[in-house]
């Protein structure tokens, strides 16, 4: 019989403990995408264009820098879970091109990026 209390009270224990400290974890985070198409000026899909995600996050203490590299249809995808404003940089061989988005977790977002020419001002780099 006391055999038998003593194994009810461990098994009770254990429940306890189960409960309480599944509790305290943050139970899942929000991602989202961000998709990247990377075109030039007659809007044809550029391949295997490297495309670069960059921010700094957390109050500048950690900084994103992602690298992909665009696949057929020109489309690179990267998830995020952090709210951040990214530059976007991409390029292939001597073509350039640069925008911007601000993402928020949960959502999803895409941007277009034309290349052009390096030496190009209009590229949307910065000189």
């Amino acid at each position: 019989m006391r055999l038998r209390i003593l194994s009810w009270s461990a098994f009770s224990a254990l429940i306890a403990l189960t409960l309480v400290s599944t509790g305290c974890y943050e139970q899942s985070r929000d991602f989202g995408e961000i998709k990247v198409r990377v075109m030039n000026a007659d809007s044809i899909p550029i391949q295997n264009a490297l495309v670069r995600l960059y921010a700094p996050i957390n109050n500048g203490t950690s900084v994103v820098n992602r690298y992909r590299y665009s696949e057929a249809s020109g489309e690179a995808i990267f998830r995020h879970d952090l709210p951040a404003f990214f530059d976007i940089e991409c390029g292939k061989g001597g073509w350039k091109g640069c925008s911007y988005v601000y993402f928020e977790p949960g959502n999803n977002k895409e941007v277009v990026v034309i290349l052009k020419p390096y030496g190009v001002l209009d590229n949307g780099c910065a000189p």
